[in-house]
């Protein structure tokens, strides 16, 4: 299931950081950030429950162990193995997952994921920017651009609240996230400049998971209030905490 936790993990990131750099492309002016009402993340009604996630765990192949002392070098993210994957995950267990990353520069906290019934798949929680650098020590990504995009907004938070609706998908490691909303704080994005830049989010999406030995996508989907995932994941993650 770590396996997911890691699919759900790059994939959220890439939706924050794209976020960021859509936002960052419409010019907006000093004082934004003061519309951004809420410290807080919505609540999707969907609860992080324990008992789900020992259970999802219990029922995968994919270990999850913590880095010793000394070896968690400058990335603190380690990968071995590969396992093959073919499972559907619904809300609760995919809440549950994004909320046991135990790794030091994970980006989103107090997450919800809700699987709806439409196709329709909603995200919420805190994007954790004063993480950056940490987490770019072990992925490649833009980080001088994303910083010009949060400098446009004249944004200086170590958090803020996300929420994302698409309808996510992929086909041979291609990735589309087809997305309807996204909120930064409680400022929604024109939707016209969402899907102007859609394809360039998509791309940094397919690059992170690209940098996960052992990974590969044959289909992802959403039915029946469910995530389908199908293909392959690392068989061990290792993480300084």
């Amino acid at each position: 299931m770590k396996k997911i936790l890691k699919i759900v993990l790059l994939i959220l990131l890439g939706l924050a950081v794209g976020v960021v750099l859509v936002l960052g492309y419409l010019g907006f002016v000093p004082g934004l950030s003061s519309l951004f009402g809420s410290d807080k993340p919505r609540d999707l009604g969907i609860e992080n429950d324990p008992v789900v996630l020992a259970q999802v765990l219990a029922d995968t192949k994919v270990q999850m162990a913590e880095l010793p002392a000394g070896l968690e070098g400058a990335s603190g993210v380690t990968f071995e193995g590969q396992t093959v994957i073919k499972q559907n995950f619904d809300s609760k267990e995919l809440t549950a997952i994004m909320n046991n990353c135990k790794w030091r520069y994970c980006m989103m906290s107090d997450s919800q994921v809700r699987v709806n019934a439409d196709g329709s798949v909603e995200v919420a929680g805190l994007v954790h920017f004063d993480r950056v650098s940490g987490y770019a020590a072990r992925f490649a990504m833009p980080v001088d651009r994303l910083n010009e995009a949060l400098e446009g907004l004249k944004l200086a938070p170590s958090t803020l609240p996300i929420y994302v609706k698409g309808r996510p998908s992929a086909t041979d490691d291609n990735v589309g996230l087809n997305i309807e909303k996204i909120e930064l704080g409680r400022l929604p994005a024109p939707q016209d400049q969402v899907d102007k830049y859609a394809g360039e989010i998509d791309n940094f999406v397919e690059s992170q998971l690209a940098q996960v030995p052992g990974f590969s996508m044959n289909s992802v989907g959403v039915e029946g209030g469910e995530l389908k995932f199908n293909g392959t994941h690392p068989a061990k993650i290792s993480v300084s905490p």
